[in-house]
């Protein structure tokens, strides 16, 4: 009810407003807080992605119109890359990745134009390293829908780090700074550690591990939030690192605060969305443990949570994604499937949401799954170890060994360009995938000779 008043108030109030710098400021500014009510991965929210992109986009037309009037005028830069930040948010959700992926550079430039004229302007360098860590994100993150590009993904979460270690040489006391450091870092981390950078990413969540207990040691509040952020994205990290005993600790600490804020107020979806992939994860490990009794209980409790919000909203590709993941997780390929392959078939469907629906039709129907990885790879332009590890698994179910063969060596030079380290699990089993596609070949040529 309030969401709708605030609405149609705001609508009429930018109609009045025709050209009063300051009333087109505030509404500018209400749309964004009206748009993160209605949908944000970040505060409480009703859930609708449709209705927040309405509201961002209204956001940035009034600024646009503000700018004309008044260009380069601050505050209005500052609004208008903020709703662009928003929107780009929303947007991936929906599995618009190039939209989002404009929508976030777009509000980096602003931010990064601001701060020229005003090297000291810290909002406009805080709120820059922000986008800088959406752009990692949508650009090749695998925790969510990306493009597909690693290496553009590791460069943009470092612009982020060095983003907030700059406003924090300048201000060591600021707040958010210190907030969005660890995030960017955490960032950073997930990707080596996706990448079999071990060492490097093992060093970066032991130095998050002491600022975390530092944290701890601070009233409880909105920090009780950030750390939970921390111990997903790290326990993300130990997982990646299959090193699943450590990962449930952190999964656990997170998801014990993610079921508080769940149970406070069982309509927001933030809320309800973080508590399922708590759940998810920490099922995940407990499973890779060998506690399929635990791993079925907190997976099962995930693929509850996943479909409510689904049913919600089905408009939300990331939720719809989560209980697809869950299903897998959970050994139900049949319901699954469904919901993979109209992710994977869609116009403008992610590399990784092709993978997963490769890897449920791999041995059902090897050709067209062989179809579908050679466009993930094309996607992703041959970007990623993991990509090309699949298509090279899909196109000797295919029967197709010499692709398999040469799809293997490009993830293998791939691996070795990020770093991975030999005892990498990754690196070790694309190396045995290959030796045994050409253990193939050369049957199949002796065979021939016969």
């Amino acid at each position: 009810m309030l969401v709708k008043r605030t609405s149609d108030y705001l609508e009429r109030l930018t109609r009045d407003a025709l050209d009063d710098e300051g009333v087109l400021l505030d509404v500018g500014e209400a749309y964004i807080k009206l748009g993160s009510i209605q949908a944000s991965p970040f505060t409480s929210s009703i859930g609708d992605v449709k209705a927040a992109e309405k509201s961002y986009r209204r956001a940035v037309e009034i600024q646009e119109r503000l700018l004309r009037m008044k260009p380069g005028h601050r505050q209005g830069l500052d609004v208008m890359a903020r709703a662009k930040l928003e929107l780009s948010e929303i947007l991936g959700a929906m599995g618009r990745i190039h939209e989002a992926v404009a929508e976030a550079k777009a509000a980096a430039e602003i931010f990064a134009s601001i701060t020229s004229r005003d090297p000291r302007d810290m909002r406009a360098m805080r709120d820059a390293g922000v986008a800088y860590l959406y752009l990692a994100g949508v650009q090749g993150a695998p925790n969510r829908l990306n493009l597909g590009d690693r290496k553009g993904a590791i460069r943009y979460a470092k612009e982020s780090i060095a983003d907030n270690e700059k406003i924090g040489r300048m201000a060591p006391n600021d707040k958010a700074g210190r907030a969005n450091l660890p995030l960017a870092r955490l960032m950073l981390a997930y990707m080596l550690s996706v990448d079999g950078a071990s060492e490097q990413a093992r060093e970066i969540v032991r130095d998050l591990d002491r600022f975390a207990a530092g944290l701890r040691k601070q009233p409880a509040g909105r920090i009780r939030g950030l750390l939970a952020d921390i111990d997903d994205g790290v326990g993300w990290v130990w997982q990646r690192l299959d090193d699943h005993r450590k990962a449930l600790g952190y999964f656990q600490e997170s998801e014990d605060f993610r079921d508080v804020m769940a149970r406070r107020d069982p309509n927001d979806t933030n809320a309800q969305s973080a508590l399922a992939a708590a759940m998810y994860n920490r099922g995940v490990s407990y499973a890779a443990l060998g506690d399929m009794a635990h791993g079925r209980e907190h997976i099962g409790h995930s693929i509850e949570i996943w479909r409510r919000l689904v049913k919600q909203d089905p408009n939300n590709l990331l939720w719809q994604g989560g209980l697809a993941d869950s299903l897998i997780a959970a050994g139900r390929a049949a319901e699954a499937m469904e919901i993979s392959g109209r992710l994977a078939t869609r116009a403008e469907a992610t590399p990784d949401e092709i993978v997963r629906y490769v890897k449920l039709l791999r041995e059902k129907d090897p050709q067209r799954a062989y179809a579908l990885a050679r466009r993930a790879v094309e996607l992703s332009n041959q970007a990623t170890w993991d990509i090309e590890d699949e298509y090279a698994q899909t196109a000797a179910a295919a029967g197709d060994w010499q692709r398999a063969i040469e799809a293997e060596g490009r993830s293998i030079q791939l691996l070795e360009s990020y770093g991975a380290e030999a005892g990498f699990p990754g690196y070790r089993d694309v190396r045995e995938r290959l030796n045994r596609y050409r253990q193939e070949v050369v049957k199949a040529s002796l065979s021939r000779s016969r």
